[in-house]
């Protein structure tokens, strides 16, 4: 089986011997031809294009760390700001629990001193009646009659000594 144009030879362009056509090389000389291959004239013609994708790699990772460090500081500003911002959450906390203590402890004492009222006033409505200067009937503290009145203050016990009975709305 032949390739190529069997009708039109070629010739070596360095020694000028015949060119096998199926293979594409000299006769003569070995030579190849008819593939383009890429062989370089001397070693420092690749350090161009590797210098030149060496430069291209640097500007790129340079480019990614900025981006990745300028990420970072602003991550680090936000947790500190954030820290800070927990830091005078926790001391208005601290603060709120100190006004909150003392709130509790005004209210207990409030607590006990309204008892003691209590107590007071209870001794008071069971042992102390009004009486007006007009009238004959002793009161009690929540009743409407003696309003508007010259009042004295007796213990049952004197006020029925004096005369003085229950009023009948109140007792």
């Amino acid at each position: 089986m032949i390739h190529g144009n069997p009708t039109k030879r070629r010739y070596c362009k360095y020694c000028g011997g015949e060119i096998n056509t199926e293979n594409n090389t000299c006769s003569c000389c070995g030579r190849c031809f008819g593939i383009k291959r890429f062989i370089p004239q001397n070693k420092h013609s690749l350090m161009i294009p590797l210098l030149i994708i060496s430069i291209c790699c640097n500007i790129i990772s340079g480019g990614l760390y900025y981006n990745f460090y300028t990420q970072y500081e602003k991550e680090v500003t936000e947790v500190s700001k954030a820290q800070k911002s927990v830091e005078l959450l926790r001391s208005q906390l601290k603060i709120a629990n100190e006004q909150l203590k003392y709130a509790q402890d005004s209210a207990d004492e409030l607590l006990s001193q309204n008892s003691d009222l209590r107590d007071e006033c209870n001794f008071f409505d069971e042992n102390a009646v009004i009486v007006t200067t007009e009238g004959r009937k002793y009161h009690t503290y929540a009743c409407w009659h003696w309003s508007g009145h010259n009042i004295y203050i007796y213990n049952i016990e004197n006020a029925e000594a004096m005369g003085y009975t229950p009023c009948l709305d109140c007792h």
